[in-house]
């Protein structure tokens, strides 16, 4: 090996350490500078890390997942899912029809002719009433919120989204048929329930929570 390749590859290496230990030097100044940031954080109050935010978080004593889930099975098939129902139309500046007192259930998803009657809804309806006093039940003391580790997200207990959606569907549509019976006070039953789901989970930080 010639001497210009030794100095060469001298150089080089020694050029690879400058530039690895002003790295580091750099890293470290980065460190150390996001340590005192995140110290003068804690001193003002901040919580930084899931532990000091309390997670994990148990659910509480009434936790009523399971409850709402029963009550989600009960449902019947229906020829029309409650959540297509279209509670309120748009007819003009400061008028809406309301979905009862339409000729026919009106639709979201309409394809076709509409074919579903008043009659079948409240087919439908008859059939889910044991469903729809079980939610009810449920929904008297609705949990604030449930378990939840943000460091274990994956294997955290599945919150029931899904089924409180579908609850509030059929209660909407319970709504609804006891308004065109005229039975304003088992429709604001409903209403109550409907705002207890609204507080279900509502101490939850999780985005999806917030949103339902």
């Amino acid at each position: 090996m010639s001497k210009a390749i030794r100095v060469i590859i001298i150089v080089g290496v020694i050029v690879v350490i400058v530039v690895a230990l002003l790295i580091r030097a750099d890293g470290s100044r980065s460190r150390n500078a996001l340590a005192a940031y995140k110290a003068g954080l804690r001193a003002k109050g901040e919580k930084l890390t899931w532990k000091e935010l309390g997670y994990p978080r148990q659910a509480e004593g009434n936790y009523t997942a399971g409850a709402l889930q029963d009550a989600i099975a009960q449902f019947p098939h229906a020829k029309i899912e409650p959540g297509q129902l279209s509670v309120m139309n748009y007819v003009g500046p400061g008028h809406v029809e309301t979905c009862f007192s339409s000729e026919l259930p009106p639709l979201w998803r309409q394809t076709g002719t509409n074919s579903y009657s008043w009659a079948e809804l409240d087919a439908d309806l008859v059939a889910a009433q044991a469903a729809l006093t079980d939610v009810r039940s449920a929904m008297r003391n609705p949990a604030r919120r449930f378990y939840l580790d943000p460091a274990d997200f994956l294997n955290s207990r599945r919150a029931p989204f899904a089924e409180q959606r579908r609850a509030a569907q059929w209660l909407v549509a319970d709504v609804v048929g006891e308004l065109r019976s005229k039975r304003l006070d088992h429709a604001q039953e409903d209403m109550h329930a409907l705002t207890q789901l609204a507080q279900l989970h509502r101490d939850d930080s999780m985005l999806v929570s917030q949103m339902i």
